[in-house]
């Protein structure tokens, strides 16, 4: 099977699928793209789904919570299917995009406070993928580094100076 007809016969199924299930949940979807960012010797396949809802608010949940357990569902039950693993981004009105640029703007502003001041600080407590985010966002830079402290859902990420300011 060719490549590119393969898929396309895997954004149809993944298409079936999210229609079918939130049709059952009675939930109003517009699927308004699913891109494959898959590469030609990839063994697994990941494909990024933007979704519009005027329920957004109903499939996104605290942080998100709703809207990833959706995604990790969705995956299973497409990679039943077809025998094979598909990992999936699922994305309602922008809200991971945005999400996403807002902890990156985050990160380096408090990351610049940090390097100025030469004092560490703790931002909220955040999910995984929103530390994760944070930490991906700061790795590059060589004035102050990233932790996560605490436990369970109360987990948040330190950013802190490497070098400790003169005059403090």
């Amino acid at each position: 099977m060719e490549k590119t007809t393969e898929s396309e016969q895997i954004k149809q199924i993944i298409r079936e699928n999210i229609e079918h299930f939130f049709n059952k949940a009675t939930l109003n979807i517009e699927i308004t793209e699913i891109d494959s960012l898959t590469t030609q010797d990839a063994k697994e396949h990941f494909y990024v789904v933007r979704l519009f809802s005027p329920q957004a608010h109903l499939l996104i949940g605290r942080h998100g919570s709703i809207l990833y357990d959706i995604q990790s569902l969705l995956s299973k039950i497409i990679s039943k299917q077809l025998g094979f693993f598909v990992a999936l981004d699922l994305d309602i009105n922008h809200y991971k995009s945005e999400k996403e640029r807002y902890l990156k703007d985050l990160a380096r502003r408090v990351a610049e406070e940090v390097s100025l001041t030469g004092k560490e600080k703790a931002l909220f407590a955040m999910p995984p993928f929103d530390r994760r985010i944070i930490h991906l966002e700061l790795a590059h830079r060589n004035d102050v580094s990233t932790e996560s402290i605490g436990e369970a859902e109360n987990r948040k990420v330190v950013i802190k100076p490497l070098f400790k300011q003169e005059n403090q």
